[in-house]
């Protein structure tokens, strides 16, 4: 309740269910948008061009991409509605005009992003929306590179006393905060820069979950919640 729109992240075991549940999705196929994995390698690539083309044919029209190698995934496809998400890269309003020459329709600030410069962004006259993302994991690596002798689940510090998880899962390895990152308690002041739209990223939480329900409420009154990291928005870029 209360959220214009659900983003799946697009893998084999969502697709499946789709599939499986279509009537049920019926209704809400204009407001659920489907997330392409940021990194696509060899067969993987044919294998999500086939993905998209099957979900356009069942009615779903809104993806959400990562780089510019997602686009050609959609060549050929007519209605459909592609957002960018935050590793697309808008810290200023002329990549947000690239993003949009090249079909684009809704764009992520980047989570690095500080306060200073969202205001520079939403002062300038943009022909698409940019959302601001409020709560997700905070990413640091995602590459395909294993980190030897180190195990999936293991806690790496930093000599700034940092702490970051590292997982291993379908032949990548990512490195992750421990903390998440979150800019609730900030969401008025984002609005009056001139931001209209929001993302909460609650895949590793869920939405049902005690933490879940705990960081859709915090949204709602923006408050800030204890142990999350804001990264470079009140720090700043420098």
């Amino acid at each position: 309740p209360g959220l214009d729109r659900l983003q799946l992240p697009l893998t084999p075991e969502n697709l499946a269910t789709a599939g499986k549940q279509a009537r049920r999705l019926a209704g809400i196929k204009e407001r659920l948008v489907w997330e392409i994995p940021p990194l696509l390698f060899g067969e993987e690539w044919q294998e999500y061009r086939r993905a998209v083309q099957m979900l356009a044919g069942q009615g779903f029209r809104s993806f959400r991409v990562a780089n510019l190698g997602h686009l050609p995934l959609f060549a050929g496809l007519d209605g459909v509605t592609l957002l960018g998400d935050f590793r697309c890269g808008v810290l200023n309003s002329q990549a947000a005009l690239a993003w949009h020459e090249l079909g684009l329709a809704e764009l992520v600030a980047s989570i690095e992003d500080d306060r200073r410069n969202l205001a520079d962004l939403f002062r300038r006259p943009l022909p698409l929306p940019v959302a601001v993302t409020v709560y997700s994991p905070l990413p640091i690596l995602l590459s395909r590179i294993p980190l030897r002798g180190i195990r999936s689940g293991e806690v790496l510090r930093s000599d700034k006393e940092e702490s970051f998880r590292v997982l291993a899962n379908a032949g990548l390895t990512e490195v992750v905060g421990e903390q998440d990152f979150s800019l609730l308690g900030h969401v008025h002041e984002l609005q009056t820069m001139g931001c209209r739209h929001f993302l909460a990223d609650l895949g590793h939480r869920g939405t049902s979950s005690a933490k879940g329900r705990d960081i859709l409420a915090a949204l709602a009154a923006d408050r800030t919640l204890p142990g999350t990291s804001s990264l470079n928005f009140e720090r700043g870029l420098a």
